[in-house]
């Protein structure tokens, strides 16, 4: 007597191309909304480093961080922080992809005084800290992300936009002093606050708000 011959069960033509079709479509939606995922995790973690960047230069003033200006140690200097967003800068300012942590150095180097809220920098590498040389580090933005706009706004809620401006923290306090440059010194308008814009590549944004308070917050 013959044996019946086993089939095994197996997938048509029809059904693999199925299987096949709803996994190009669900990987499409998947790498899709990556690009989307990843924008947004690096415009967000640019605005956390922004604003701890902030926080930074706050603390080695209130903490009376000491430094070496001039060759020589001096206790208790100011700090601050120096944004911008124009591209073509020298070397040793803020740009849209650089932020600058300086010390604030005070007039004639003096360790009893606080500084001028002015960033001055000249062409010296920076990390050579003294008088008209106050840069202290330099931050790269090393992602696609950049800041697109710097803003400073008065006491009573009127922002204007700036080329750049300069943050700094005074001891003893924790409150934050503005600076917008105007030739070589600070204009004379009293600010309470900033706002930086930054942005990614493909527009996603994220603002990081300095208030003279002393207060940092990212939206």
């Amino acid at each position: 007597m013959r044996k019946k011959q086993q089939y095994n069960a197996g997938l048509t033509l029809i059904e693999m191309l199925v299987v096949l079709g709803i996994f190009a479509t669900v990987s499409g939606i998947l790498l899709f909304n990556y690009g989307d995922f990843r924008n947004n995790v690096s415009i967000r973690n640019l605005s956390q480093e922004v604003a701890l960047a902030v926080r930074k230069a706050q603390t080695y003033a209130t903490s009376v961080r000491g430094t070496s200006i001039g060759g020589s140690t001096r206790d208790y200097p100011a700090y601050g922080i120096a944004f911008a967003s124009t591209a073509a800068v020298p070397d040793l300012a803020p740009d849209q992809k650089e932020i600058v942590l300086f010390v604030d150095v005070p007039p004639g180097a003096d360790p009893e005084l606080n500084g001028d809220t002015y960033y001055s920098y000249g062409s010296a590498t920076c990390g050579a800290v003294s008088e008209g040389e106050e840069c202290f580090e330099k931050l790269q933005i090393a992602t696609t992300d950049k800041i697109k706009k710097v803003e400073v706004c008065t006491s009573s809620f009127t922002c204007s936009e700036v080329p750049e401006v300069y943050i700094s923290f005074q001891r003893p306090n924790p409150d934050a002093v503005f600076c917008v440059p105007s030739g070589a010194v600070c204009d004379s308008t009293v600010y309470s606050s900033a706002i930086l814009t930054l942005e990614s590549a493909v527009g996603l944004q994220k603002k990081v708000s300095v208030w003279n308070t002393g207060q940092i917050s990212v939206q």
